[in-house]
Parts: C-alpha cells; sequence; structure tokens
C-alpha cells in the first residue's frame, strides 16, 4: 500500500499537468477521464498524454526502487454521463457503455503500453503514431484496438513539467495505528511511512525522462523524517493539503462584521437602522432575549423605571403638600379636596404604570409560556410605542404638581425663592428618570426634557421683576440674584442656562447608550450568525466525512478531533487480518445504452434507484459495511467490529446478499423496469486486507488487497442470480446449516490460474445447482 500511496501521488500530480479529472481510485486501479467536467476539444490529446507520462514513471520507479511492478493503461472516446449516485458513500463518477470498454481495453492490453479504441486513433491520428493491436470482443462487437507510439509523446518532446514549481518537494506522513491489548487482535499497524508528492523537474533537453530519474533519485537518499499532515481548525473538518477556501471566506466575513458594524445604515437622533428587518430584529431582541448575562439592561431597566418614576412622583407629592400648607394662602375646602384628589389619583396613576414596569422586569426572566394572560400581557407591554406612551404618562405625572403651583395667585415674596428650589428640584428628578432606564425611546426623554426646559424659562421669566434679567451677564450664568426689599439677602434661583445644561447632557448620554447598545446588538447579531454558520459547516464536514469514513473510524476520528490531544493525519492504512468482502455486479444495465443521451439517463435513474434501495436496507445489518460503488458494482465488507465474531460478520454479510438477490425484481418494478435480463452475480472472498486512505486529492475510505481483487473474480465470473464463493468460505460455512453449498469445481481466474470455487444457497431454499452447472467451466478471457 505504501508503494501504491506514493505512485498515485505521483498519478495526481500528473493529472493536474495534464488538465486531466480524476474520478477514483478503484483497488489498485486509477480511473481519471479528460473532457469533464468541462467538455474540451483536446481530450483525446489529454488522455493520451496521461496515459504515456503513467507508463514512463512506472518504468522509472522499477528502476530506482528495484521492483518489478507492471502497468496496463487503456483509453477510449466517447460519451459518458457523470452522476452521484446512493445514499451513502456515494462519489463523483461516470457512467455508459463506453466506460466498460475503455476498463476492457485496461484488461486486455499489454504491460507499460498504452491500449486504445479506433475512436481514440481517429481523434489523435494526426499527433501520435499508432501500432495495430488485438481485436476485442465487446457485447458482441469486435473492436479494433491500436497501442500509442511512448515515442510520439508531445510533452516528452517539448519538455514536460510536472507541478507549478521547479524544485518543490510535498511530503506527508501515514498515520501509526497502534494496537493494543484490549482492542481487536484482527487489527495490525500495517506500515509508518513518509510519502512524496513531487512537482516534476524540468526535462533536460538531452533526455525528457531524466527528471523522473533525478526526481525519484532525490527522494530515494533523503532521511525519512517529515511532519504528519494534521487536521486544523478544530471540529471544522480535515485540512486537504491547504486550508479549504469556506475556511478564508468565514475569517475574513467574521473580520468585516467587526469592522464596519459602525458603518451600518443608521439615520435619525435615536439611531435607528434604516433597515426595517434590522430595526425589527433589534426591538425583538430588546423585548424577547433572555440570554442570562450578569448585568443586562434590558432586564434590569423596567425595575429601574418602575423605582424611579415611583420614588419621583411620591416625593413631589409630598413637597405640593408642604407648599400648600406653609407658603400659600387658605383657600376654600373644595378646592382643598380637589387638590387633594388630584395628588392621590397622579401618585397612583404613576404607581400603576411603575408596577406594570416592574411586571415587565419579572415576566422577563420567568417561564413565559406558562400562562395565557402573562404572555398577552407582556407581548403588549414588548411593543415599543406602547412603551413610550407610558414612559411619557410617567413623567407627566410631576407636571400635574408644578402646573398647580403655578395656578395659585396668592404668592408672597418669601415663596418665590421656595417655588424655585422647588422647580430645579423637579427638572433635576426629571432628568435623572430620562437618564437611568435604558429600556424607554429616545423620542420620550426629548419630548420630556423639552417640556421640562420650556417651563424653566417660562418660569424665569413669569417672576423676574426685570425682563432685562432674560440677558443676564456672564456672571449670572450659572447663579441669578434677586433682591428682596423687606430682606436684604442673597437669594439663589435657578438659571434656565443651568437647566439648559441639564437638557443637553441627558440627551447626549442617551444618545451614546443608545449607540453602545445598537453596535453591540450589531456585533452580537454578526457573531451568532458566524457561529451558525461554523456549526453548519461543522456539521457538513461531519456528514462528509461519514460518507468517506465507516463508522468505527469515524467515531475514532471526531473523538481525536474534539479532544485536540493528539495529531491526525490525513493518510493511512491499517492490516486486517480476517475479513469478508463481497462484490456485487448489476448486470448489464448499460448494456443497450449507446450514445443517446436518453438512453443513459433512463440506466442510470434504475441503477440509482438500485442503488439506494440496497443503501436503505443497510442499516438492519450493522456489521456489513459499505465501501463504495464504482461503475456497476457494488461493494461491502465484513469485519471491522472489534467485539464480534467474524463468523456472524459473514453471515450478516451473506444475509444482506440473499435479500438483495429476492428484493431485486420487485425494487425494478417499483420504477416500471420489467427487463427480464436485470439481474445481479455476487462473488464472496475472505481473507487478509489493507483498508484506508491513499492518495493526494479526492481521498475516500478504500480497501485492497489479493483477496478483493479474488472476490472481484469471483463476481464476474459468476453466473446470473448466483452467489459465488472461494473455498476459504467454504472452510467457514461448512459447520453453518444455515447455508448450503454445492461445489461448482474450477475456474480460470485471471492472475490466479484454476481456482475451486462454490454456490452458495440457504437452507431450505431452491435448489438451483443444476441450472448453474451449465456456467460450470465459464472462465475469465
Amino acid at each position: 500500500v505504501t508503494i501504491m500511496n506514493d505512485l498515485l501521488d505521483r498519478f495526481d500530480d500528473l493529472c493536474n499537468a495534464t488538465e486531466c479529472e480524476k474520478i477514483a481510485t478503484i483497488g489498485d486501479a486509477y480511473c481519471c477521464v479528460a473532457g469533464l467536467p468541462l467538455p474540451r476539444k483536446d481530450h483525446a490529446f489529454c488522455c493520451i498524454e496521461m496515459g504515456l507520462a503513467m507508463c514512463r514513471i512506472m518504468k522509472r520507479f522499477n528502476l530506482i526502487h528495484h521492483e518489478n511492478l507492471k502497468i496496463r493503461v487503456g483509453a477510449h472516446c466517447g460519451t459518458v454521463i457523470a452522476a452521484i449516485i446512493g445514499k451513502t458513500r456515494f462519489r463523483y463518477d461516470i457512467y455508459s457503455r463506453d466506460v466498460s470498454l475503455a476498463n476492457q481495453m485496461e484488461s486486455t492490453g499489454r504491460s507499460g503500453r498504452l491500449h486504445v479504441t479506433e475512436a481514440m486513433m481517429v481523434q489523435a491520428s494526426k499527433i501520435y503514431n499508432f501500432g495495430i493491436g488485438e481485436e476485442i470482443e465487446f457485447y458482441g462487437q469486435q473492436i479494433k484496438t491500436y497501442y500509442v507510439d511512448p515515442r510520439s509523446s508531445y510533452l516528452r518532446r517539448k519538455h514536460e513539467r510536472f507541478g507549478s514549481e521547479q524544485v518543490t518537494y510535498r511530503r506527508h506522513q501515514f498515520e501509526t495505528v497502534s494496537s493494543s491489548s484490549d482492542m481487536n487482535n484482527n487489527y495490525n499497524t500495517l506500515f509508518t511511512a513518509d510519502s512524496a508528492l513531487r512537482n516534476m523537474l524540468v526535462l533536460d533537453s538531452a533526455n525528457s525522462d531524466e527528471f523522473i530519474n533525478n526526481d525519484l533519485r532525490h527522494a530515494h537518499d533523503q532521511p525519512m523524517s517529515l511532519k504528519p499532515l494534521s487536521l486544523n481548525g478544530h471540529k471544522i473538518g480535515l485540512n486537504f493539503l491547504e486550508r479549504s477556501s469556506f475556511e478564508f471566506d468565514l475569517i475574513e466575513k467574521t473580520c468585516v462584521y467587526l469592522k464596519t458594524h459602525e458603518d451600518k445604515d443608521l439615520f435619525g437622533l435615536g439611531y435607528s437602522f434604516k433597515d426595517n428587518e434590522l430595526e425589527w430584529h433589534y426591538q425583538r431582541h430588546a423585548a424577547f432575549h433572555k440570554e442570562q448575562i450578569d448585568i443586562d439592561s434590558f432586564k434590569i431597566a423596567p425595575v429601574l423605571d418602575s423605582v424611579m418614576m415611583a420614588v419621583a412622583t411620591t416625593t413631589m407629592g409630598i413637597h405640593f403638600c408642604n407648599f400648600k400648607k406653609h407658603f400659600l394662602d387658605k383657600t376654600d375646602a373644595s378646592q382643598q379636596w380637589v387638590d387633594f384628589g388630584t395628588m392621590i389619583a397622579v401618585i397612583a396613576a404613576s404607581w400603576s404604570i411603575s408596577f406594570m414596569f416592574y411586571l415587565v422586569g419579572k415576566l422577563y426572566k420567568s417561564d413565559l409560556h406558562s400562562s395565557g394572560h402573562y404572555r398577552r400581557f407582556y407581548s403588549i407591554m414588548a411593543i415599543p410605542l406602547v412603551r413610550q406612551i407610558l414612559h411619557f404618562l410617567a413623567l407627566s405625572c410631576n407636571f400635574v404638581f408644578l402646573f398647580r403651583m403655578y395656578q395659585v395667585d396668592t404668592l408672597s415674596k418669601k415663596n418665590f425663592l421656595l417655588k424655585g428650589y422647588f422647580t430645579s428640584v423637579l427638572m433635576n428628578i426629571s432628568c435623572y428618570i430620562a437618564i437611568m432606564p435604558t429600556y424607554c425611546d429616545i423620542l420620550v426623554r426629548f419630548v420630556g426634557l423639552l417640556v421640562i426646559l420650556a417651563m424653566s424659562f417660562i418660569l424665569r421669566f413669569y417672576y423676574s421683576r426685570d425682563k432685562s434679567e432674560l440677558i443676564t451677564p456672564m456672571k449670572n450664568i450659572v447663579y441669578s440674584t434677586c433682591t428682596n426689599k423687606n430682606e436684604d439677602l442673597l437669594r439663589l434661583q435657578p438659571s434656565p442656562y443651568l437647566v439648559l445644561f441639564d437638557f443637553i447632557q441627558p440627551i447626549i448620554i442617551t444618545l451614546m447608550i443608545e449607540y453602545i447598545n445598537r453596535s453591540s446588538f450589531i456585533i452580537k447579531r454578526d457573531a451568532n450568525i458566524a457561529l451558525d454558520d461554523v456549526k453548519q459547516i461543522q456539521e457538513d464536514t461531519e456528514r462528509l466525512l461519514g460518507n468517506v469514513l465507516p463508522n468505527f473510524l469515524l467515531d475514532s476520528l471526531l473523538q481525536k478531533m474534539y479532544m485536540g490531544t493528539e495529531d491526525i493525519t490525513l493518510n493511512f492504512a491499517e492490516n486486517v487480518e480476517t475479513s469478508a468482502v463481497a462484490f456485487i455486479l448489476i448486470n448489464d444495465l448499460f448494456k443497450y445504452s449507446d450514445e443517446d443521451m436518453g438512453s443513459l439517463l433512463d440506466a442510470l435513474k434504475v441503477m440509482n434507484h438500485v442503488v439506494c434501495s440496497f443503501d436503505k436496507m443497510l442499516p438492519k445489518y450493522p456489521l456489513v459495511e459499505k465501501i463504495k460503488t464504482t461503475g456497476q458494482f457494488y461493494m461491502l465488507a465484513a469485519g471491522f467490529n472489534k467485539e464480534t465474531e467474524f463468523e456472524e460478520c459473514l453471515e450478516q454479510l451473506l444475509d444482506f446478499c440473499f435479500v438483495i438477490l429476492q428484493k431485486l425484481e420487485p425494487i425494478a418494478r417499483q420504477i416500471g423496469y420489467n427487463d427480464p435480463e436485470l439481474n445481479l452475480q455476487i462473488g464472496i472472498n475472505t481473507g487478509q486486507i489493507s483498508t484506508g486512505i491513499i492518495g493526494a486529492t479526492k481521498p475516500l475510505y478504500d480497501i485492497w488487497g489479493d483477496t478483493v481483487n479474488i472476490a472481484s473474480r469471483m463476481c464476474t465470473n459468476c453466473p446470473l442470480g448466483e452467489i459465488q464463493v472461494t473455498s476459504m468460505v467454504y472452510d467457514r460455512l461448512s459447520n453453518n446449516s444455515k447455508y448450503k453449498l454445492v461445489k461448482r469445481g474450477k475456474i480460470g481466474i485471471k492472475g490466479k490460474g484454476l481456482m475451486e470455487t462454490y454456490l452458495c444457497y440457504l437452507m431450505g431454499g431452491q435448489d438451483q445447482s443444476t441450472s448453474s452447472s451449465s456456467s460450470s467451466g465459464r472462465s475469465n478471457t
């Protein structure tokens, strides 16, 4: 697997250089396509250059590492349809008869040569030299084939360069998976090695292949002590060689939110938002936000309002009583009762409004859903206009006493100073009422203070003996003097300039408070939006990881990510001593599809429906793990569970295969597909496999090994509607009374020669050994 990872990394770089699109790695096979996802006229050129360069890389790799690896490359031009099918472990793939033909070109080609069809040769005949190959049979048709002359490679003549920089080495380290005594004995560490992702060097004009030689020799001589490619981002996801674009977008957007919140569209004296939706969210936040913090102005403001209004009104009522008792002439009894009733009514109204605001502050912390009456009351009080009206009425209660004082005509000279004192006290109390609460709107405060300021000027004008005092010298800006003819004393009287200062100051403070509140709201709102984006990205990442990795591996990976105590590498591999692998071929779906896109789409819809139906049934078999779908193959494996006996895993795999055999026809009928030739071929093998993720681009969880290759051959050589197993599976099930194994005989397996195979049936099911006897001599060609 180490060697294969090294080669796949080089092929990934080569894909970028030749502008091909990598589709997938399928076991020890590498699939790429030119002309996708965007069509291009030179797709044949790109594909041929990719194939020829792969042969050259393999040749030099064998020379440097003293290996004897062989590579066959097949290529074909035609029509494909790209799609993502299935519900789990889905991936981008291509489908059509032409894909199957390209696959057959690879399997029937010569080692170290690029094997192409006549269609490919016609596309590139003016660029490359071709040699005649053997004819092959494909769905009953004879296909002419050719071999591309490697010396006619265009990139080889023009000093090919793979990679963006001349000498840059990208390396990453496989994860070392330690095994302990409490873990499954089936798992052993396969390797701890480094693999280089190398950018190809500029070719020497004398020998264009020397760049591969130099590159591999340099890598061979270097010590393998490289940093692991780790996961960064804290619960964000895998870091595939470089930071993902969505991370940069998220960081940039967050910085913009924090830097430009002051530039939000605000207007008016109270910094109201121009955006009606944003203003609505702010008001909702002020009324219903239930976040528990140490001091929340929106929670404490109603209580402060109630306390301040009640104390101010009661104090003014007491002063009013003392004023009438000691400084006003006697009035008739009816007028006194009117004054007394007015005072009681004003105090009662003020206390009632104060109690309403107190209730708002109390209900804010309680469960509003516990009572419908409380919820309706709070909803009404949360309306900004209602709050503004109540605040204005509360401020107006104090004005009633002031107006009543002005209505008294019998004032003595000594009363004048006391009235000025009362007026000053009233103005300051009113100012404090406007400043302290942050719950009311700026407009209410502005109107209330404007009324107080106007009354101060009227009072000063009405009770001045000399109207010229309205324009006082600078020495009387703060304090103005008034001399009593009967008493030669210095009298103090509130100046309108002092009142003007008291008016401007709370307005400025209120504006600052409002600006801070709204700025804080914008920052928190944008931060919450960014946090929601991060959470959504995290959930999407975990779902994508669940599509790439099996559950047992995903749980371990996420645990390491959340704890942040270990470095997690992107590439890794494990050795599983005992496992079961099954290949399921959905037979002949694309047999009659040609270049007509409509027929390809119809076949793909059937394929997708069948695969999705299989995926829906998989959760009933928790010990069976779907590996992937590739082309018309559905690939499964079992034996990864650390706490279950392998025989139980194998039984679940067989049970699933029998179920899909029985339900294939009903599944096809659900979408109106009644082709009697639609059937399954299933091949199963057991043994040692390697699992993991390799490659530099489009990494997906996969399994490799001789066990996988034999399971694939069992599938392709299996009779229709049967389950074919090897002698290793037979040994495992020979004492199992649940299944019946019928000896099929020896068949030819590519790369293995003759192998003993068996057909598996459920005990008590229909014995189909007779029907399959005619296929016992079928072998691979």
